[in-house]
């Protein structure tokens, strides 16, 4: 099974600094499911400026740790909600990247020993 996540954008600008690239992961593990929280609470209370705000917020988290499949899911949640358009399709949206990010936070887990 392969990794949900790509580190190598992140090492490559670290300069290959693997401690760096450590303390980047572990502050991820440690800050991404709050995000995801957040944005799931934003969602149930139907608040579209929190949930905006949210996706905003982990969007460059998710390009720095290369979980690619969310690249375009957390640009088009940003977008349906800050324009309110598309709303049928947050949910799902929601729903994926959640699924995803924490995915990859458990996997960084067992991988980094976190």
């Amino acid at each position: 099974m392969s990794k949900s996540y790509d580190l190598s954008k992140l090492v490559a600008m670290s300069g290959g600094n693997m401690a760096f690239v450590e303390k980047m992961v572990l502050t991820f593990i440690s800050l991404a499911p709050q995000s995801i929280a957040d944005i799931n609470t934003a969602l149930n209370e139907l608040d579209y400026p929190k949930l905006n705000a949210a996706a905003h917020k982990l969007k460059p988290s998710l390009d720095f740790m290369g979980i690619g499949t969310l690249a375009q899911d957390i640009r088009v949640l940003e977008l349906n909600v800050a324009n309110l358009q598309n709303l049928e399709t947050v949910p799902e949206l929601v729903k994926n990247i959640s699924e995803t990010c924490l995915q990859a936070c458990e996997e960084m887990k067992q991988e980094y020993n976190a």
